[in-house]
């Protein structure tokens, strides 16, 4: 119950900033502040809701509190902070320590090992990459100085992509997660099979056009495949898809949700602050991707279907067009709200997800008052994005260890030296090559 507590207080917390509740109190809070409760709350649920199996329960809590005290310490202090950036002491590596080593824990815990040991590798790099040889001998930084540049600095797991994820990428999943709470998932469900249920290999084109409109509102490929593949996917296989082809159609579709606009996936909102352009122009330039992603699956979900004999379901059995399209107002006339303050009005991504989420809950207030009121079913709502978001806003602090060791070191000028010399004398491709296997 304490978990569930915990993850609610994230949407809360991102809800009061996204719409400057504190600066309309008359309270000053830095991004970075914020920041850092959103983080210190994040390693606290991830810690607690997946505890050590067979561990020790108390020095496991003690740990994430220990853990989330650095982050909220950080928070604390870091305006005084801004002025005694030459400081190094025990008063603020100590802290520091403890609060990197909880959020990689954590991650290890909710992500897997592989992205904790990517955080563990830059930052042993960080502190002995000046022993590495060549091109990537790294500058020498005291370890009190790279620890805190990772710990409190715009560059470090305070920066860019964490404030992405719990602005923009906040207000998304929380945008998604009140669509499936007022009916979206099933309308968008009785919507695609209306519309591909009779078709040659019907349960598959389904699965594409179900998973495809629920990549327009969540942009999670996760997200996708547990909504939707426990149903597509037993539909696949009574009519005729084997097993694997089934789970990988489902797969495929679910993965497009990343370049579906008008959501899409992190990335989506990291291009938009990287290069300093519109959300809307990121959206725009992915339509087509978009389109030809799932244009593609489709014709080769029909040439298999063709291959192999699979008809679709008889029509009968299936929701008219008209009446699945009346009810898919749940998803539409949401979508509709989030297309006009992004495009027309010209709001922040995060804002005009949350404005949207606030008009399916209007909507559903209109159809069941007594549900849309119920303390259980806004609070489900609350706990069901923080646990969505506390994967993504581990993930993205470990972006920020990745990006900010890359920048105090130099190791971002040597991977450039070294693409360059491998472009004067390989070529495109071995440039291309090279930075593929980087990435």
């Amino acid at each position: 119950m304490s978990s569930r507590i915990v993850t609610a207080l994230l949407p809360v917390l991102g809800i009061a900033w996204i719409l400057d509740l504190p600066g309309r109190l008359g309270a000053v809070v830095i991004t970075e502040q914020y920041l850092a409760v959103v983080l210190g709350l994040a390693v606290l649920a991830g810690l607690v809701a997946k505890p050590v199996a067979g561990g020790w329960r108390w020095p496991d809590l003690a740990f994430a509190l220990a853990a989330m005290g650095g982050w909220l310490w950080l928070a604390w202090n870091y305006e005084d902070w801004l002025l005694t950036a030459h400081l190094r002491g025990p008063e603020k590596w100590v802290p520091a320590a403890f609060a990197i080593a909880g959020m990689l824990e954590a991650t290890r815990r909710h992500c897997g090992m592989v992205l904790a040991v990517l955080g563990v590798v830059f930052m042993a790099y960080g502190f002995w990459g000046w022993l590495a040889p060549g091109l990537f001998e790294g500058a020498y930084l005291k370890p009190a100085r790279y620890l805190l540049y990772v710990y409190n600095d715009s560059n470090g797991v305070p920066g860019l992509v964490l404030n992405v994820a719990a602005n923009q990428i906040m207000g998304f999943i929380l945008f998604g997660v009140v669509l499936t709470a007022v009916g979206g998932s099933d309308a968008m469900t009785r919507l695609a099979l209306s519309l591909m249920g009779h078709r040659r290999g019907g349960p598959a084109k389904v699965a594409i056009l179900a998973s495809s409109l629920f990549g327009t509102l969540s942009g999670s490929t996760v997200a996708n495949v547990m909504s939707y593949g426990v149903v597509t996917i037993p539909m696949m296989k009574k009519a005729g898809f084997p097993s694997r082809y089934a789970a990988a159609i489902e797969a495929v579709a679910s993965n497009g949700g990343q370049i579906a606009p008008p959501v899409m996936g992190a990335t989506a909102f990291v291009i938009a602050e990287f290069l300093q352009v519109g959300y809307g122009d990121v959206v725009i330039a992915a339509f087509l991707p978009a389109f030809f992603y799932y244009y593609l699956l489709y014709r080769q979900v029909d040439r298999f279907a063709v291959a192999h004999g699979i008809e679709g379901e008889a029509r009968e059995s299936l929701p008219r067009p008209g009446a699945a399209l009346l009810g898919a107002w749940p998803l539409l006339a949401p979508l509709g709200v989030l297309i006009w303050f992004l495009f027309v009005l010209g709001y922040g991504p995060g804002k005009a997800a949350l404005f949207s989420a606030l008009a399916a809950l209007a909507l559903n207030l209109i159809r069941a008052p007594r549900e849309t009121l119920s303390p259980r079913f806004l609070g489900r709502i609350l706990a069901i994005s923080g646990q969505t978001l506390v994967p993504v806003i581990l993930v993205s602090a470990v972006a920020g260890i990745v990006i900010g060791t890359i920048n105090v070191t130099g190791l971002g000028f040597a991977l450039t030296l070294a693409l360059g010399k491998i472009a004067a004398a390989g070529g495109l491709l071995s440039l291309l090559a090279a930075t593929a296997a980087l990435a």
